[in-house]
């Protein structure tokens, strides 16, 4: 009766490992294909995931993205880099022009500590357009004291943050309902 437990227990693993470098792939396609669209193309949208940059961008907002070149990106912008085959919007906080040594310091709204450096080449783009409930917002280089406290608010406090997230959804989808 143990083997045969044992045997399970190795089949699940096995299926969970094979699952999850599936997803990987996946995911592993998705960035290499939309990095390519970007780079050939000069522009791409994006639908937000993830929760890093509240309350500036919100889960389900459609970012429009413009190729840029680290040259042109500015303190404040709102920038799309990858790394390790992954997606991360985030806010520039400082820019590293030295010769030899070019990044940029990022941090995301919402997010207690900074990113570590982005490298020229892991930049992708900036936000120039935040698509919300049908209205296209500009994002802006500053956070008002409002929004920053708010920011710190979700991000010190997981309960509060769920609790706005499960809000925003309903309010969302009543909106879809009219």
């Amino acid at each position: 009766m143990m083997r045969i437990r044992q045997s399970i227990a190795d089949l699940s693993d096995s299926r969970a490992k094979y699952m999850s470098q599936e997803l990987r792939t996946r995911q592993d396609s998705k960035c290499g294909l939309a990095t390519e669209v970007l780079r050939s193309f000069g522009e791409i949208s994006l639908k937000v995931t993830g929760t890093s940059m509240l309350p500036t961008v919100w889960p389900g907002d459609v970012l429009k993205i413009q190729f840029t070149e680290f040259e042109q990106v500015l303190l404040g912008d709102i920038v799309l880099y990858t790394r390790q085959n992954r997606f991360f919007i985030h806010r520039v906080t400082g820019k590293f022009n030295a010769p030899g040594e070019r990044h940029l310091s990022m941090r995301g709204d919402a997010m207690a500590a900074a990113d570590p450096p982005v490298s020229e080449e892991e930049l992708l783009g900036r936000i120039v357009g935040i698509q919300r409930f049908g209205n296209v917002i500009e994002p802006s280089r500053q956070l008002t004291a409002g929004c920053r406290m708010i920011a710190t608010l979700l991000c010190r406090c997981d309960v509060l943050r769920g609790l706005v997230l499960r809000l925003r959804a309903r309010g969302r989808s009543d909106c879809a309902r009219m």
